[in-house]
Formats: C-alpha cells, sequence, structure tokens
C-alpha cells in the first residue's frame, strides 16, 4: 500500500528518464489502472495538488493512479524546447506498460482501464488508445476516457499561451523576457520554449474522434454555483463530439459540475464535487458492460 501522496519512481521514457508518482490501489479489490495524461505549461503546477487528491481518492477505491511529468516538464529528463508531439505520446505508451508490469497478476478479468485527460491532456488520449490497437503487446489496454474540462481545440491553447505572453510583456520591466518572447520563433512558457513541432501539433489538433476499442467516456466541466442551473445541457461544439462517439458505439456521458477553475489557481481550492462525481462515473463505467 502507497502513501496518500504516492510513491516517486522512475522509468525509461522515448528520450530519457522521466519521473512519475505511483498510487497503489488501498482496497482490496482491485478495479484496473488509471493513466493521467497531464495539463500542459502553468496548468500543469495548477493541477498538481487537485490531481493528487483525485489520484489518492481513486487509489482508496482500487484503482492504481500513474501520474507522470511528460519529458522536458516537471522531474523528468530534457528541456521544453527539445520534446516532440511523437515523444510525449511514445512516453505515454512507455508508462502505461511500465503500469501494467506493477498490477496485481491475480486479477486477471473484470478489470477497468482508464486513460485521464486533463485539459490539453485530453487532446492526446484518442491518440494514446489508437496507438494501443496497432500493437501486438499482450498488455492490457486502457478502453474508458475520463476528461476533466478538456481543450476543444489545441489552437485554443496556443491562444490562451500568446495571450498570457503578451500581458507578460506589458507587465515585466525585464528587458531580456520581453526580447525573448518577441523575437524568438517558439512560444515560451514558464521560461521554457515550447518546440516548434509542439507548437505545430497543437494549432492543428482538434478534439479527438473516438478511438477504436473505447467503451466509455466521462466528461466533467466544472461551473460556478450559479451558473449550473443555467448550462445543464453541452454546448453545440460539446454535443458534436460526444455525437461522434456515441455513434462510434462508445458510451459518452458529460455532466457540468460545481466547482472552481482549477487549471488556472495555484492549488489554493478544492474541488470535492468534481472528484465525487469522477469517482461515482468511474464506478458506473467498472459495473457496466
Amino acid at each position: 500500500m502507497g502513501t496518500p501522496a504516492g510513491t516517486p519512481i522512475h522509468f525509461t521514457g522515448t528520450r530519457g528518464p522521466l519521473f512519475g508518482v505511483l498510487h497503489q490501489p488501498c482496497s482490496a479489490h482491485f478495479k484496473g489502472l488509471v493513466l493521467l495524461l497531464p495539463p500542459w505549461g502553468e496548468e500543469l503546477n495548477h493541477t498538481r495538488r487537485l490531481v493528487r487528491q483525485a489520484a489518492t481518492r481513486m487509489a482508496d477505491m482500487g484503482w492504481m493512479v500513474l501520474r507522470h511529468d511528460p519529458w522536458g516538464c516537471g522531474d523528468s529528463g530534457g528541456e521544453l524546447h527539445e520534446a516532440t508531439w511523437r515523444d510525449w505520446q511514445n512516453d505515454a505508451l512507455q508508462a502505461w506498460e511500465w503500469l501494467t508490469r506493477q498490477a496485481p497478476t491475480a486479477h486477471a478479468g473484470g478489470l477497468s482501464h482508464w486513460v485521464w485527460g486533463v485539459r490539453a491532456g485530453a487532446l492526446m488520449s484518442a491518440s494514446l488508445l489508437d496507438a494501443f490497437q496497432g500493437r501486438t503487446s499482450a498488455l492490457a489496454s486502457p478502453q474508458h476516457v475520463l476528461w476533466w474540462q478538456p481543450v476543444l481545440h489545441g489552437k485554443h491553447m496556443v491562444q490562451q499561451w500568446l495571450r498570457q505572453q503578451q500581458a507578460a510583456r506589458w507587465t515585466r520591466s525585464d528587458a531580456t523576457t520581453t526580447t525573448q518572447a518577441t523575437t524568438a520563433p517558439t512560444l515560451w512558457l514558464g521560461g521554457q520554449a515550447l518546440s516548434a513541432d509542439l507548437l505545430d501539433h497543437m494549432q492543428r489538433c482538434p478534439m479527438p474522434n473516438p478511438p477504436q476499442g473505447a467503451r466509455h467516456l466521462v466528461w466533467l466541466d466544472t461551473a460556478a454555483p450559479d451558473t449550473i442551473a443555467s448550462t445543464p445541457h453541452p454546448t453545440p461544439a460539446q454535443a458534436l463530439t460526444l455525437q461522434a462517439w456515441q455513434a462510434a458505439g462508445c458510451s459518452a456521458h458529460w455532466q457540468n459540475v460545481e466547482g472552481p477553475n482549477y487549471w488556472l489557481t495555484l492549488g489554493l481550492e478544492s474541488a470535492s464535487h468534481l472528484l465525487d462525481q469522477t469517482l461515482a462515473c468511474m464506478d458506473a463505467a467498472h459495473g457496466s458492460p
């Protein structure tokens, strides 16, 4: 049994060493595996506390959860300007295969395996599941997808970063930072340059189509208490994505739950309704065919 904060681990990725945190299942009833695909940029730091809380609660309910820093981020090796989209996808595959090797061998059937995409991490979730379909490995593949406040298109994320960069240019007096932001060929995030490859993929990356083999999509957004009643249904763009997944034979559930904009705040707010609904939806999917 791991600690509530999880157990720090290191494993080998495509380009070099990667850092992660493993949450061992605390329940005697092992339910399956969960791989987090984290958000990018400052949102990665802003969500660490909340995803740690969620992973701990998932482990308490019987799931084994792996959180990892992509290549060039956090405590993993490399620099952000070196990372490519393919690097991150292959590293996620390596993370999943590492996770499957930690699973209790006594449990063969009746398990539900999840890919959990937060914000921009959701954009890679479908391509990850598709990549598994082409592999001959006997390792179990994830069948379920959990999205937290997914970015509907990568270009929206890039536009947000550009606005933040522009604001930083106006508020900072550091001439070096200003010069870098205006003349560098890549986008600067938290003092690091985003590689041209990642920027290009983000610009062209829409909300993913349903991958082969996906059985359940759980999509949870958050909103302030005074707006929940006025937003009981998904937006037209969200509805189109849900319909595409349903047409492919995948159960797709969307819900707006009470909670803060946790990806914008550095670990200062709780989101108990989001955590409760996440576990309820995962349990419901676990018990359904």
